[in-house]
């Protein structure tokens, strides 16, 4: 009978640490220093809540954005400057997270000027 307890018990609380996890796992993302996994690796990004660098030193290039946070899954670059590319100053940047790994998250970029739909993965390393 125990035993039933306790793992009806552990069934019920599952799904809540497994949404706990998945609350810190998103907060947890929208800040720090991760990497390009894919087309762009190479390119390094540091971000805190209202700004975000990218860059390659191994290139040269930079580029800066303003971050504004629509909820926990998306948010806006506001292109600021950098090395020149096909943005200009105020071209925004619409990303959605569209999931989460261990290491960092997916996510969808539209980035209208510069050839539309992107799709990539980024890795917390910081």
């Amino acid at each position: 009978m125990n035993k039933l307890i306790n793992a009806t018990i552990i069934i019920l609380l599952l799904p809540s640490i497994s949404l706990a996890y998945s609350v810190y796992q998103k907060n947890d993302m929208r800040t720090g220093k991760f990497i390009y996994v894919g087309e762009h690796n190479g390119f390094v990004v540091e971000r805190t809540e209202n700004y975000q660098v990218e860059y390659n030193n191994e290139t040269g290039y930079k580029i800066e954005f303003k971050i504004e946070w629509l909820n926990d899954n998306e948010y806006n670059m506001i292109f600021i400057g950098g090395t020149k590319g096909c943005l200009v100053p105020g071209d925004i940047i619409k990303v959605k997270m569209e999931s989460y790994t261990i290491k960092g998250y997916k996510y969808i970029a539209d980035c209208g000027r510069c050839g539309g739909i992107m799709k990539g993965e980024f890795i917390k390393i910081k």
